[in-house]
């Protein structure tokens, strides 16, 4: 197949980032951005079912995806864990004022891990 016979989606903006393999092959999770907002969307690997999970004004970067389907993400200082079979079952896991990336689910789903930019408080003088 060359690049002219991939199948193309309609995705939300002209930027596309952090794409993510299902565990089971048959869809895509990324980021989308128009400019001025950044949500998550699914696709299938054929093009087909476009989903915009994230719809608000809030930015939302660096997708994970577990191997039972739920899919984690970074949402402006918080990871946010949804189950994809069940549409708007948003699970926030932390409240910081950092920005949380590198997210990855270990081996088996059970954890997830990632690097949060928090400020230490000052030591007194």
């Amino acid at each position: 197949m060359t690049i002219e016979q991939a199948p193309h989606a309609p995705i939300r903006g002209p930027s596309v980032g952090y794409p993510r393999w299902s565990p089971n092959g048959q869809e895509l999770a990324f980021t989308g951005s128009d400019g001025f907002d950044t949500d998550i969307q699914i696709v299938g690997v054929d093009g087909s079912d476009v989903r915009t999970i994230t719809s608000d004004h809030v930015p939302e970067s660096d997708v994970a995806w577990a191997d039972d389907g739920r899919l984690a993400f970074a949402r402006f200082g918080d990871v946010v864990i949804f189950d994809v079979a069940q549409p708007g079952s948003f699970s926030p896991r932390t409240d910081t004022s950092g920005g949380e990336f590198g997210l990855e689910w270990s081996p088996g789903s059970r954890r997830l891990l990632f690097t949060s930019r928090i400020t230490a408080p000052e030591e007194p003088r």
